[in-house]
């Protein structure tokens, strides 16, 4: 959470979606290379001079040093993981009545609010967002 960390480094930074492409930005300005590094189309939105897209990882083929799925090759200090997360809820019963199904919980309402139970709220659930 503090990108002093990676004062002066070259990072690659796996995932470009809202958090990936959020903490690009934000270490930019500390580090000496962004490589943003994903599988999609590359983003059109204006980066930091810093901040280049290339192709996703495909191969660690040394300490520093990843094969990318275009065949070029990038070398690195550090890798963060913006790679997503699927949602799991191993503490809720079953009787709450709430499930995951292609990573969306349900059944919510407005996706926080449990239509089965309308006490219990879950907060944050959407998968897409929209940030500003």
């Amino acid at each position: 959470r503090d990108s002093q960390h990676f004062k002066g480094e070259n990072v690659v930074i796996l995932g470009a979606a809202a958090s990936g492409t959020d903490i690009a930005v934000e270490i930019s300005k500390d580090v000496n290379q962004v490589y943003l590094a994903h599988n999609g189309p590359f983003l059109p939105s204006k980066l930091p001079a810093n901040v280049a897209q290339i192709r996703g990882i495909s191969e660690c083929i040394g300490p520093n040093s990843f094969s990318l799925t275009d065949g070029s090759r990038v070398q690195c200090d550090s890798v963060i993981l913006a790679t997503g997360y699927h949602y799991e809820f191993p503490f809720l019963s079953d009787e709450c009545g709430i499930f995951v199904e292609k990573n969306q919980v349900q059944p919510l309402y407005k996706h926080f609010l449990n239509i089965e139970h309308t006490s219990m709220a879950l907060i944050g659930m959407p998968l897409q967002i929209c940030p500003f």
